[in-house]
C-alpha cells in the first residue's frame, strides 16, 4: 500500500509501562497477508509532521495490523508516542487523531522451507518481528507445510522482566507453547493417549513411525528482577519443549488431497485460534533463567538436529549489534547453519 491515513488508530500502553501497542485497521482492498520480516513506515503528526519510522509488524489479525514500540530516551519519538498513548488514555477507544503509514517492505532474506532447524534469537524489543515469525511458523507446520522442519528453538535475552510479562508479548509466548502441546493431542493417537507434559513420551516418535516437531523455549533474564507470571496465568510449571507429531491432513471423503481442501483448511483455522494472544492459556507460565544465553550451544545443538537428516539450519536474529555478532560467530564454525540478521538503533 502507499503511504495514506490508516482508518482507525488505537494506542495503549501496557500495564508494565515498557510498550506502547499501536493499532491500525486499514481499508480491505489494501490489507495485505502477513509475510515475517516485515515492517511499515508510521507517521504521526501530532509528533512530527516529517518523522517517519520504520517498525516492524509484530501481529495481524486481519485488517488490523499491531505495532509494538518500546520507549526510548526521553525525547526520543518512541518516547513521544508513549506520552501520547498517556494522553489519549481516557479518550473514547484510545483512539488517536491520525496516523499516516507507507508498507508493507521486506521479508526474510531466507527461505524457511529449505531448513531442518531453526534458531530465532531475539534481543530485548528484537521480539517483535521474530515472535509473529514463531507463530508463522507453526501456523505452516500444523497445516501440513514446512515437511523438513523437526525443531525450532526461540531464544529470547530480556534486560528485566517488564517486557516479558507485558501484555504484548506473555501469552503469545504461553499460547504457542499450548499450541504446540495441542498439537501432539490432535494429531497423535499415542500422544492423545499419554500426558503431553510426560518429558518420555514428548521425545520418542509416534507409533506410526512419523516425524516429530520439537518447540523449545529459551528465555534469559540478564536483570536483577525475579520473573513472576501475569496474573492471568498461574505459577504452574511449564515444560517449555514440546515435540509435535505432525501428519498430513487426510483429505474429506470423496475429495482428492490438496492444499486447498476444506479439511485441511479447517484444520489451519484451529490452530491459528490456539496462537492467538486473544486465546491465551490459563494454565502455564515461562521457564525464565538467569545469565545470557549460551548462544553457541543452542546453534550446535540445532546444526545436529539438521545434521542427521543432511539438512541445513537457518538462525534468525533481531537485537542489539551484539547479540547479531554473538549469533554469527557461532554459526560460522559449522558449514550447514545460514543467517539472517536484524538490527535497530533507536
Amino acid at each position: 500500500m502507499t503511504a495514506e491515513t490508516a482508518s482507525k488508530v488505537e494506542v495503549i500502553v501496557d500495564k508494565e509501562d515498557v510498550v506502547t501497542a499501536l493499532t491500525v485497521t486499514v481499508p480491505a482492498d489494501r490489507c495485505h497477508d502477513f509475510t515475517p520480516g516485515s515492517y511499515y513506515f508510521l507517521n504521526i503528526p501530532s509528533i512530527s509532521s516529517v518523522e517517519w519510522h520504520p517498525i516492524s509488524l509484530s501481529e495481524q489479525q486481519e485488517c488490523k495490523l499491531t505495532f509494538h514500540v518500546k520507549s526510548m530516551a526521553d525525547g526520543a519519538w518512541s518516547h513521544k508516542l508513549s506520552a501520547l498513548a498517556h494522553a489519549h488514555a481516557n479518550t473514547k477507544a484510545n483512539l488517536l487523531p491520525t496516523v499516516a503509514m507507507d508498507g508493507p517492505f521486506g521479508c526474510l532474506s531466507v527461505d524457511l522451507t529449505r531448513y531442518s532447524s531453526l534458531c530465532l534469537f531475539c534481543g530485548g524489543i528484537g521480539v517483535t518481528p521474530l515472535l509473529p515469525t514463531l507463530e508463522h511458523v507453526l501456523r505452516l507446520k500444523s497445516a501440513g507445510g514446512l515437511p523438513r522442519l523437526t525443531k525450532v528453538t526461540f531464544c529470547w535475552s530480556v534486560r528485566g522482566t517488564g517486557l516479558l510479562t507485558s501484555d504484548a508479548f506473555h501469552s503469545r509466548l504461553v499460547s504457542a507453547i499450548k499450541c504446540s502441546r495441542d498439537m501432539i493431542h490432535s494429531t497423535s493417537p499415542a500422544a492423545r493417549s499419554s500426558d503431553s507434559k510426560n518429558a518420555s513420551a514428548a521425545v520418542s516418535p509416534t507409533s506410526s513411525g512419523e516425524p516429530t516437531f520439537a518447540l523449545e523455549m529459551v528465555i534469559h533474564n540478564t536483570g536483577g528482577d525475579t520473573y513472576k507470571p501475569p496474573a492471568t496465568t498461574t505459577n504452574a510449571s511449564t515444560n517449555t519443549t514440546a515435540v509435535v507429531a505432525v501428519p498430513e491432513s487426510p483429505p474429506e471423503e470423496g475429495k482428492s488431497k490438496g492444499k486447498n481442501h476444506k479439511g485441511h483448511k479447517k484444520h489451519h483455522q484451529e490452530v491459528v485460534e490456539g496462537v492467538s494472544a486473544h486465546n491465551p492459556p490459563q494454565d502455564a507460565s515461562l521457564s525464565v533463567q538467569s545469565g545470557r544465553p549460551a548462544l553457541g550451544s543452542i546453534i550446535s545443538a540445532a546444526a545436529e538436529v539438521a545434521a542427521k537428516s543432511k539438512g541445513l539450519t537457518c538462525a534468525l536474529v533481531c537485537g542489539p549489534a551484539g547479540l547479531a555478532k554473538g549469533v554469527m560467530d557461532a554459526a560460522g564454525v559449522h558449514n550447514n547453519v545460514h543467517v539472517h540478521q536484524e538490527t535497530f538503533g533507536y
